[in-house]
């Protein structure tokens, strides 16, 4: 039984030294980083890691602890099982575990679109999808979302593109570039050492309240959909990268619905080879049924 765990860091450098931790410039995925605990930066563009001789998740969560991380982000990948178990807030909290089955898919036979969909399908389309502490409302009846539902549908599908894309495939988060931090990079190995940029992903969530209740103008939400725009513009330039996406999670009430949020757009996305998608989330069941049924 081999079973892989990683710590989420952002003081890398602090806790390699704290650690004793050794330093690896290059994160490669597969059974082979086994026989190691990591400590990793979400870009995975380097680690710090120790020995550890565990086989399985409770030596993991043993070892994490004893090291003084239990509060700290943690994933665990078990390779007989198949399973990735994600632990958002540290392996202390236990309650708040998210667990996904492995896959073995390809961009080049699963597109990015398929995946996009079966994550909302799966996570967040309504709060019933929601089984982990990892939330996106506060109120769905009312259709108020959490202060970070932007950040936690990013977590989630970070997550869930890791999971499925294990294979030849290394997933980034909020990977920094002169022109700004995109929120996902797909990249796909085409020889040892050597990636290339499949799709760089930007997040926006549209709501009609903030978590406080406060009613958010329809003049933001264009402006807000306008930036992530010429975000992903300029990120998927500078990465070179062979698809661009803007993906925006609508939180809106329903009656609000009926504005292309889009359509500003969508004559310059064909010229400059980007895709547009909106996923639409419902604050409740009966929402969503009634959507499904109209």
């Amino acid at each position: 039984m081999v079973t892989l765990p990683f710590v989420l860091t952002s003081e890398l450098r602090e806790d390699r030294k704290r650690l004793s931790a050794d330093r690896v410039a290059n994160v490669e995925k597969g059974p082979q980083l086994a026989g190691h605990l990591w400590l990793v930066p979400s870009t995975l563009h380097s680690a710090g890691r120790r020995a550890f001789s565990g086989t399985t998740l409770g030596d993991a969560m043993d070892e994490i602890e004893s090291l003084g991380l239990g509060n700290q982000p943690a994933i665990a990948i078990e390779f007989s099982k198949r399973t990735i178990s994600f632990y958002p807030t540290g392996v202390e909290a236990e309650e708040s575990v998210v667990r996904l089955e492995v896959g073995e898919e390809d961009l080049e036979s699963t597109p990015v679109l398929n995946l996009l969909e079966r994550f909302a399908e799966k996570f967040v389309v309504t709060p019933n999808c929601q089984e982990s502490q990892i939330r996106t409302w506060l109120d769905g009846t009312n259709y108020i979302p959490v202060k970070a539902a932007e950040k936690n549908i990013q977590e989630l599908l970070w997550l869930f593109l890791s999971s499925r894309l294990i294979d030849n495939h290394k997933i980034e988060m909020e990977h920094t570039l002169r022109s700004g931090r995109v929120d996902i990079v797909i990249r796909k190995r085409m020889a040892a050492g050597l990636w290339k940029t499949s799709a760089a992903v930007e997040l926006k969530v549209v709501r009609s309240f903030s978590s406080t209740g406060r009613p958010t103008p329809a003049a933001a939400l264009v402006k807000h959909i306008a930036r992530g725009y010429k975000q992903i513009r300029e990120y998927r330039k500078e990465l070179e990268a062979t698809e661009g996406w803007l993906v925006t999670y609508d939180m809106r009430k329903i009656d609000a619905r009926g504005n292309d949020l889009y359509s500003p757009h969508s004559a310059a996305a064909v010229a400059d080879e980007l895709n547009l998608h909106l996923e639409a989330l419902y604050g409740t069941a009966d929402d969503y049924r009634d959507s499904c049924a109209a």
